[in-house]
């Protein structure tokens, strides 16, 4: 029988008012605003947070707090920091932080080669030019400087370089985001947009029954459903074309239903409140009706069952990347409380071999450790659908390959991905390939959002795709506040560290930034670690100095409700007894 938290929540009613609330709630000791479940803040959340409670009539008691909301993502996305930050000095009444008024100097564009527009080498922006590297970064930055009431040297070449994407039929590249974008752009230049009629007609066809749009009207994908993200940027398109959507009422009501009891608003029906979609739903009701809180109708909400946690399984430690080490120092590892280890190393058999002789080291002395190997594939490049191509890295966890069959497989495996492929490809000829054997895969998170959207909806609604997502970069940084759009998958897909595993074991026993994977299960070997991330068993803990608590959590609440119950007991930087004395997992029902 399972142990879990006691369901005794009754219905709610919300309408409005509990959108403010929630909101609210999200506020931190600093006054500017962070996710739900952490104790941080940033400007990704503070930015939906003003914008929702200006919609909705609240005035903050001190709206300067917020202007000072940390910025750490500005190095992934930065035209969305410049963007959010533009906006919301505006809404609070400071200066923009840039040169602004017809009297500035008018800004100039360039263009960046796009193979990685979230590096940050390839972003530029002083008193008088702006880089650009794809539609996004371009209608973000555009949007930013009409704020600022900017004049923009040679919009007719800006005009032109979007117009070259444009099809027959009126869209951008076939989805919504890119032609949401080139729409935009279109009117901060006050241009008329090709095709206008057809993109109108275009827009409306991504439009489901069920009154939400979807980010094409065609493509077969089991990720294009409707989701707040895209509905936002239908609307917001619609709006710009001066349109309404077919069936307003029918989407009114669409967004309506991903009101969750807390008050705020999901991604799509069921899932959990977050500021950005909560942000997304008011505007697009704002954008629908005119007027937002009557928009968000009283209705009566049933918060979900909490899942039922097995009283069977123990808590296991999974560190996933971490050096090659030699016989002897495999008491010192099971002696800091881990019990499942990813090798990193290249993938030819000396390094296999090495590792099946460690796993069977441990088997002769009862450890209960295993290690696997942890391959980090070349970087290959990936065709996104907008034509740009982004440098695209991932890693897989498997058991050391002993057999002739399996070096042939993984020699196919290479070729495939080394060559350029479409994300469509990527995920029919080489993600499904992997799965079909036992392994754990997830990338690096350096893809754009549209591909990303795509990919990462794949993997939380597939079994051919990504079982994880990165929430530590290999530069010991929270990757959730580097790019905010994470956030979007926690609860969806397990997330799990990218440490940095070069050196030797003693420089990664001393990394500061040491994080790792603790799982539910009844073993730790790699079987085991699938299962529990399967099924959603999983919590990534990341040590973090600055954090009140020392630590950062991701994974579902009960479970890292449990693990603040019983800190001592897996706390791998606190002196431990010797492993002969410890049991192979730690019950934490």
């Amino acid at each position: 029988m399972g142990v879990g938290i006691g369901w005794a929540q009754a219905p709610q009613t919300v309408d409005a008012d509990s959108v403010v609330r929630f909101v609210l709630s999200c506020r931190k000791s600093d006054g500017a605003f962070g996710p739900a479940a952490q104790r941080y803040s940033g400007l990704a959340w503070t930015f939906p947070a003003v914008m929702t409670l200006q919609l909705l009539g609240h005035r903050l008691d001190d709206p300067n707090a917020c202007l000072s909301a940390p910025q750490e993502y500005r190095a992934a996305r930065p035209w969305q920091a410049l963007f959010e930050q533009t906006l919301l000095d505006k809404a609070l009444g400071s200066p923009p932080p840039f040169p602004s008024g017809p009297a500035a100097q008018p800004i100039s564009f360039v263009f960046l080669p796009p193979n990685d527009p979230r590096n940050p080498t390839v972003f530029r922006h002083t008193p008088t030019e702006i880089s650009y590297s794809d539609l996004e970064s371009l209608s973000l930055a555009l949007s930013a400087l009409q704020a600022g009431d900017r004049r923009i040297h040679d919009p007719i070449g800006l005009i032109n370089f979007v117009r070259s994407g444009q099809h027959p039929g009126g869209d951008f590249y076939a989805h919504i985001a890119p032609t949401a974008h080139a729409i935009r752009i279109h009117a901060a230049l006050k241009a008329a947009l090709p095709l206008e009629r057809q993109c109108i007609l275009w827009l409306r066809t991504c439009q489901t029954p069920d009154g939400g749009f979807r980010f094409s009207p065609i493509d077969p994908s089991q990720a294009n459903r409707a989701d707040i993200r895209y509905t936002f940027l239908a609307l917001s398109a619609l709006a710009d074309l001066k349109a309404k959507p077919a069936h307003p009422q029918a989407c009114i009501d669409w967004i309506n239903s991903l009101q969750n009891a807390d008050g705020g608003f999901g991604d799509q029906p069921g899932l959990p409140s977050r500021l950005a979609s909560t942000h997304w739903a008011v505007q697009s009701l704002q954008m629908l009706t005119g007027n937002a809180c009557q928009a968000i109708y009283a209705k009566t909400v049933v918060p979900p069952k909490p899942q039922s946690l097995p009283a069977d399984l123990a808590v296991f430690q999974a560190c996933l990347t971490v050096p090659l080490p030699a016989p002897d120092d495999l008491d010192r590892l099971r002696k800091s409380g881990v019990n499942l280890i990813g090798i990193l190393g290249p993938a030819n058999r000396q390094q296999h071999d090495r590792i099946a002789r460690l796993n069977a080291d441990a088997s002769a002395r009862s450890l209960p450790l295993e290690c696997v190997a942890r391959i980090e594939w070349t970087a290959r490049k990936l065709r996104l659908p907008d034509l740009t191509v982004a440098d695209h890295r991932w890693f897989c966890l498997i058991e050391p390959i002993v057999t002739e069959d399996g070096w042939t497989r993984m020699a196919s495996l290479q070729t495939a991905a080394s060559v350029s492929l479409s994300s469509n490809d990527f995920l029919s000829n080489v993600l499904s390939t992997v799965r079909q054997t036992p392994a754990f895969i997830y990338p690096e998170n350096d893809l754009s959002p549209m591909t990303a959207y795509r990919l990462f909806d794949e993997s939380a609604l597939g079994p051919f795709a990504f079982q994880a997502l990165i929430a530590l970069d290999a530069a010991g940084r929270d990757a959730v506040r580097l790019n905010p759009d994470l956030e979007r998958w926690l609860g969806r897909l397990p997330m799990v560290p990218n440490n940095a595993g070069h050196g030797n074991l003693d420089e990664w026993f001393n990394d500061p930034a040491q994080s790792r994977v603790l799982f539910w299960a009844k073993g730790c070997r790699l079987a085991d670690f699938l299962a529990a991330a399967r099924d959603d068993l999983t919590v990534c803990v990341i040590r973090r100095t600055d954090s009140p608590d020392g630590v950062v959590y991701y994974g579902r609440p009960d479970l890292v409700d449990a693990l603040k119950l019983r800190l001592n007991q897996w706390q791998w930087w606190k002196p431990r007894p010797d492993p002969a004395q410890q049991s192979p997992g730690e019950s934490h029902g």
